[in-house]
């Protein structure tokens, strides 16, 4: 067993779940922004360092600003439809930079490696989202910090038992040439770990939680938990496998080095990038009385 991964993950997780509950917003909101603008921004950083592991050399400056400010707008729900211009302003800026540059060969893989990145901070920036989804219905229920919460604990538990799992009982590569260390038989633990604690997560934090009345109103069951926890751990994969294959495009087996036996931010939140949006996008479209604030 790596003692440093485990010990990074007894410090780690209890930090995000307080930030996550006392982030809500019924405590402390700037919290949970100010973590996720510093997370977002170190996730930038890394994948500006792969970029140029690549060969591509990208604008940090230009892209850690758009990065805050895409979170700063995501937040606040009066400054979203400004995400648009931000998009926009960044595409203008990227072109005028390699028009001044004089240099058109590479062009493309620098304009191209820039809106990658920048696009893995609007991933991060959906976190916001699904933190400030609140039940409308007779009254207001802030249930986004749940949500999160029993996100967590299925992807997480689908992160580690797949790890071990793997480590343990595996046999069967399941992707080496993106992928060496994943295997059939750990993605197989790890999914049915996976799901199940999604699953016991969403009963206790959400099913429980909520009233019969409130629950037949947003058309909220067990059979939605189970079949969100299938698209959860479904999308954990993908993130993993989609961070794994950029990372072995410019030849870097992790992010960075930030986290003792984890590797850097995108190492560990690769299966949350995919997995948030896709729980998010299951509820808008699947469970009424949903409002994001």
């Amino acid at each position: 067993m790596n003692l440093k991964r485990v010990i990074a993950a007894v410090i780690l997780i209890p930090i995000v779940l307080l930030v996550t509950i006392f982030g809500s917003v019924n405590h402390y909101p700037w919290l949970f922004l100010v973590f996720l603008i510093l997370i977002s921004t170190v996730g930038v950083l890394e994948g500006v360092k792969i970029a140029k592991k690549a060969g591509y050399k990208t604008n940090v400056l230009i892209l850690v600003l758009s990065n805050i400010t895409l979170q700063v707008f995501m937040y606040f729900p009066h400054l979203r439809a400004e995400i648009l211009f931000l998009i926009f302003a960044l595409f203008m800026v990227l072109f005028v930079l390699e028009i001044f540059r004089g240099k058109p060969s590479g062009a493309i893989g620098r304009i191209g490696a820039s809106l990658l990145i920048f696009g893995i901070g609007g991933l991060f920036s959906l976190f916001t989202l699904l933190q400030k989804t609140q039940i409308v219905d007779d009254g207001t229920i802030n249930i986004g910090f749940r949500l999160l919460i029993t996100l967590f604990a299925g992807v997480w538990s689908f992160d580690i038992f797949s790890y071990y799992g793997g480590k343990f009982a595996g046999r069967h590569k399941l992707a080496p040439s993106v992928s060496p260390g994943k295997t059939w038989e750990g993605l197989i633990i790890g999914t049915i770990i996976g799901w199940v604690v999604f699953v016991i997560a969403g009963q206790y934090l959400i099913l429980n939680f909520l009233d019969d009345v409130t629950l037949a109103h947003t058309k909220l069951s067990l059979v939605h938990m189970i079949i969100a926890g299938g698209v959860v751990v479904l999308f954990s994969l993908l993130g993993d496998l989609s961070e794994s294959i950029l990372k072995r495009s410019a030849s870097v087996k992790d992010s960075s080095k930030l986290i003792m036996g984890h590797g850097g931010i995108l190492d560990r939140m690769d299966s949350l990038l995919f997995a948030v949006p896709a729980f998010l996008f299951y509820l808008m479209f699947f469970i009424d009385k949903l409002f994001i604030v």
